[in-house]
């Protein structure tokens, strides 16, 4: 069954079609997106080059404009895992309660999960090492604190013994004083 459609028509009772292509407008409409999108990641706290924006001054970027971008986005993301986090611990407390529930005996229970997310990047070893010879090198740094910022996982104990081991080796290496007993007798 057909049924006619009201639809206007010219003169003569006919419609008229007339066959369209519309201009696709992406150069017009992409900076604006990526204007969106830049903003979005500015109040959002991440660096928009973490994402994939290019560099929009023209020129190239350095080390440290770089590394200071990586950071921005970092703090951001170190932030939100603060409130992120809490939702993957109660779903898996949740997860391990009906398992518990649904095969009793084989696992499961209440239980308090905690969990951890790992830092987007790591301070590439290398630079990292070269930061703290540059430190050392200007005596604007303990050997303590070189330990600690060479690894930031270790414990208090585990850092004062590397730092002995470390002061024993320098002294051990350390040549004879010139005026000394110790060098008429050798």
């Amino acid at each position: 069954m057909l049924i006619g459609l009201k639809i206007p028509s010219n003169s003569d009772g006919k419609m008229d079609l007339t066959p369209s292509q519309f201009k696709i407008r992406v150069e017009e409409h992409e900076p604006t997106m990526r204007g969106i999108v830049r903003e979005i990641l500015r109040e959002t706290g991440y660096s928009p080059a973490s994402w994939g924006d290019p560099d929009r001054t023209g020129g190239k970027a350095t080390a440290m404009e770089i590394q200071s971008r990586t950071e921005q986005t970092e703090r951001a993301r170190t932030r939100k895992n603060l409130y992120d986090r809490r939702v993957p611990s109660r779903m898996g407390s949740v997860a391990l309660e009906l398992d518990g529930i649904q095969f009793p005996g084989k696992g499961g229970g209440q239980y308090d999960l905690n969990v951890v997310l790992s830092d987007l990047s790591r301070t590439d070893p290398k630079t990292g090492a070269e930061t703290i010879g540059l430190l050392n090198v200007a005596g604007a740094i303990s050997a303590k604190t070189a330990v600690r910022r060479a690894n930031p996982d270790w414990d208090d104990t585990t850092v004062d013994e590397e730092v002995a081991r470390i002061q024993n080796k320098r002294d051990a290496e350390q040549p004879p004083a010139p005026f000394s007993i110790d060098r008429l007798i050798d």
